[in-house]
């Protein structure tokens, strides 16, 4: 296994009052803003004359929605948003203020949506993408159901529309998978409407009371995205909650647009760069996989929540519209905007050096947020025993009291999000099993066993994110070091990390950790017998040395099977 981290570590800013990362769970974080100190000069007055003060607009709580809860490069909100959304209605309560005796009056602080992208691709494609996603869980937070009519259809009201993010019947088909009983059969999510398709959808028309003809017209996509939103957004006692369209959000839906309450900010302000010469070699590659792996802290919905008694004026929000273009946006640029969203020499982390966010005013609203700090992503590639890594397997990883699982990626890549370092991961995962009676077919036909590879005969499915049991029983099992020293001359400690992230556990001495290294290594290639066949410090510096190699370029070596 091999570990590389992205992302930020976050720190209170002076005067905030204590910026406090509330909690985590597989795709969201949630935290509180710190306090902010105003400092005003005041000039002396006339009886007639008073001194007026207007401060600042600021959040005092975030809670930030991971990439990984979308479906892929869509604005379609995948069900396992489900497990996230109890975060968020803890903040709201935690921050809403209950008026005086008699009434208690609930008085809920006022949110406002922000979509990010990463920094890859056209700014306009991703400024449209971002919109899209912040306007969908504005949808679902409000209930407002129109807004889902909107990128279902594309008709240009609250979101553009964009190549790829059709919703159509893949939409529909994860939903209906969503609401439907727990015995029933799963439909797969193809995006072709097909005849299990329909017969879901007229059972999901007849416990709503509709006409039942198998078609997704408008008033059973009301019905059903309405549906879904209660399925998504509850709170912890499993109760659907929403937040009102004009008390509840920031612009009070004072705009038929939806400015100020939702807005994209595409790739202007990413928490996290790599090196220019990094992007060059994934260009160069064409590994987009692991660069998209690497970015992912970059693509996040960001839910602001500020106080109950915040107003603005909509027609002074610096924010474009989520269907406008990007020129609102760069108007609000710092005067090194562009610079500041560029890969330079070295990785840069928003929350270290403060100089990745292209827009000013969202610099100030986020700075020293701890929603934007204080946690790390982090890319894992899972291998077998024989050191080849295992593309799409189920995964279940932990890191204190955060848990992820689904499976790999075509490169075996997990990436771990919000982590923060120095830590440990516990992880464990396995090849997902073939059905047993295609196997059984096959040995049927007079194929050979020892020619069968076992796992491939019929791959199945791939199942959604969170399908993965934490209890299941797993083929691999290992607690990795998710930092490791960059500096490995004379360090011990940075060579023993990279053994027991390579499969050479603690549990055995270094030494003979460090010699059934030099042995699988030597056995699996010709080429490396000469770095250490023979003892001496010599022979140990340069299988060293290649601990480090192997280790950093993800190529573990193949181990020798024993009977």
């Amino acid at each position: 296994m091999g570990g590389d981290a992205t992302g930020s570590n976050g720190r209170s800013g002076p005067g905030d009052g204590g910026a406090v990362l509330a909690d985590v769970t597989g795709g969201a974080v949630a935290g509180r803003h710190g306090r902010r100190s105003l400092r005003v000069l005041v000039g002396p007055a006339t009886e007639t004359q008073s001194n007026t003060i207007v401060p600042g607009i600021f959040p005092i709580a975030c809670f930030k929605l991971e990439d990984i809860r979308f479906d892929f490069g869509s604005s379609v909100v995948l069900p396992e948003v489900r497990d996230e959304m109890p975060l968020l209605a803890k903040l709201i309560d935690d921050h809403t203020v209950i008026g005086p005796a008699p009434q208690q009056q609930a008085k809920v602080p006022r949110a406002a949506v922000f979509g990010h992208a990463d920094p890859v691709g056209e700014d306009e494609f991703n400024k449209a993408l971002s919109g899209r996603r912040a306007a969908a869980i504005y949808g679902m937070l409000s209930r407002r159901t129109e807004v889902w009519e909107d990128l279902y259809e594309n008709t240009g009201k609250f979101a553009r529309a964009v190549a790829g993010d059709s919703w159509g019947v893949r939409s529909e088909q994860i939903m209906l998978n969503a609401l439907a009983p727990p015995d029933a059969q799963p439909l797969e999510v193809d995006g072709k409407d097909g005849p299990k398709t329909r017969e879901a959808l007229k059972r999901f028309q007849a416990s709503q009371g509709l006409s039942q003809d198998g078609s997704l017209g408008p008033a059973t996509r009301k019905a059903l995205f309405k549906a879904y939103m209660d399925f998504l957004c509850v709170n912890d006692k499993g109760q659907a909650f929403s937040i009102d369209a004009k008390e509840g959000f920031l612009g009070r839906n004072a705009d038929g647009g939806g400015k100020v309450d939702f807005q994209g900010c595409g790739e202007f302000n990413p928490i996290f760069l790599l090196m220019a010469e990094e992007n060059r070699k994934f260009d160069k590659s064409g590994d987009h996989a692991a660069r998209d792996g690497l970015n992912a802290p970059n693509r996040r919905v960001m839910v602001l929540l500020f106080r109950y008694c915040a107003k603005v004026k909509v027609e002074k929000w610096p924010c474009p519209r989520a269907k406008e273009d990007t020129a609102g946006c760069r108007k609000r640029f710092w005067s090194d905007g562009e610079k500041r969203r560029t890969s330079g020499e070295e990785r840069r982390k928003f929350s270290e050096t403060e100089d990745t966010f292209a827009c000013r005013f969202y610099q100030r609203l986020l700075t020293d947020s701890p929603c934007e700090g204080g946690v790390e992503a982090i890319q894992v590639r899972l291998f077998d025993l024989d050191g080849r890594a295992m593309a799409g397997v189920d995964f279940f990883a932990q890191v204190g009291r955060r848990e992820q699982r689904g499976q790999a990626d075509g490169n075996g890549d997990i990436t771990l999000l919000d982590i923060e370092l120095p830590n440990r991961c516990l992880v464990r995962w396995s090849r997902r099993k073939a059905p047993e009676q295609p196997l059984l077919d096959v040995l049927a036909a007079g194929v050979p066993p020892e020619l069968i590879d076992r796992d491939v005969v019929k791959p199945p499915a791939k199942a959604a994110p969170g399908a993965v049991d934490a209890d299941k029983d797993f083929d691999f099992e290992a607690t990795i070091f998710l930092e490791v020293p960059v500096e490995t001359e004379g360090n011990e400690d940075a060579i023993q990390r990279r053994l027991n992230n390579l499969g050479y556990h603690f549990d055995l001495s270094p030494a003979v950790r460090l010699e059934m290294f030099r042995r699988d290594l030597a056995a699996g290639s010709t080429t490396d017998r000469s770095d250490g066949s023979s003892g001496g410090d010599g022979a140990s510096g340069g299988v060293k040395k290649k601990v480090v190699t192997r280790h950093d370029e993800l190529q573990p070596p193949a181990k020798i099977r024993r009977s």
